[in-house]
């Protein structure tokens, strides 16, 4: 369960680093996203909007999300 809370805080700094830049993410159609656990090996899940899983795997990851898929969007983050 702890690597589950870590996770869910990584994905949540990622995202607010992410948004204090939002007058550039109109620039580019998609953004990199690094994921990191400590432990490494954590089980990472990313769906979309419509809970389809467009990511599954490990940590260390990056992934390429689309701008325009509402990752970056304030509700693009569910715990």
């Amino acid at each position: 369960m702890k690597k589950s809370t870590t996770l869910t805080a990584i994905l949540f700094a990622t995202t607010t680093i992410m948004l204090s830049g939002c007058a550039t993410i109109f620039g580019k159609s998609s953004y990199p996203v690094s994921i990191n656990s400590n432990p490494t090996g954590a089980s990472v899940s990313i769906t979309d909007k419509k809970s389809k899983e467009v990511y599954k795997g490990q940590t260390p990851a990056t992934v390429t999300l689309k701008s325009g898929a509402g990752f970056f969007s304030k509700s693009g983050i569910s715990g």
